[in-house]
């Protein structure tokens, strides 16, 4: 599994996202690792790719400048950002990185990978989406809950109950009474005062 000091790759459109939507990179990250300590990384070729993109790009050329250490490894001067974050991944993500990108053909490349964690930001919100391979691991070692999540977890799992459905009971609607039975009762009983009168006279 990966475990702190976790590192987190960064590419140009990532970080420009955050910079244009005033996204506090270090800090949300930060707070979707739970606070474990982490190293930001950014490939050569997406810093220099930042580097020639123009003015609108400047704020995140500077925050990679500033935040990130710089990722020369496989880099040879004419690969795209997504290539080169590609080699460095391989095949097994040995190195265990991180990968925060917005370019979804990207993420799904790298969703092939076994064990490459992918950060993205959909709505202003910073997303952790866990690779299949990694997702036990990190449910048993807790890695990204707190104590609080850890417990109410465990609490749901353990009163998990079977669903009964039970069907609905209906009155039944009292049905309005046969005018020909009522006519028939109402005879009859005609019927038997008469008798009776004729036996009284009798």
């Amino acid at each position: 599994g990966i475990s702190p000091v976790y590192k987190v790759i960064l590419d140009g459109n990532f970080i420009h996202l955050c910079m244009s939507q005033k996204i506090d990179i270090k800090k949300r990250i930060s707070s979707v690792l739970q606070d474990h300590d982490f190293r930001l990384f950014i490939p050569k070729s997406a810093l220099k790719e930042l580097a020639v993109l123009g003015s609108n790009f400047t704020d995140a050329y500077t925050f990679a400048s500033v935040n990130c250490d710089v990722i020369k490894k496989y880099f040879d001067g004419k690969m795209t950002p997504s290539e080169h974050i590609i080699q460095l991944i391989g095949q097994n993500n040995v190195e265990k990185y991180f990968v925060a990108s917005q370019d979804e053909d990207l993420r799904f490349k790298l969703r092939k990978v076994k064990n490459c964690p992918l950060l993205f930001v959909s709505n202003t919100v910073l997303l952790l989406e866990k690779p299949a391979g990694m997702k036990a691991n990190f449910e048993k070692s807790g890695s990204f809950l707190s104590e609080g999540e850890r417990k109410a977890l465990k609490k749901i799992e353990k009163e998990k109950k079977p669903l009964k459905i039970v069907p609905a009971k209906f009155k039944k609607k009292a049905k309005n009474p046969n005018p020909l039975s009522c006519l028939r009762s109402k005879n009859k009983k005609e019927k038997n005062k008469k008798r009776g009168k004729l036996v009284a006279l009798a």
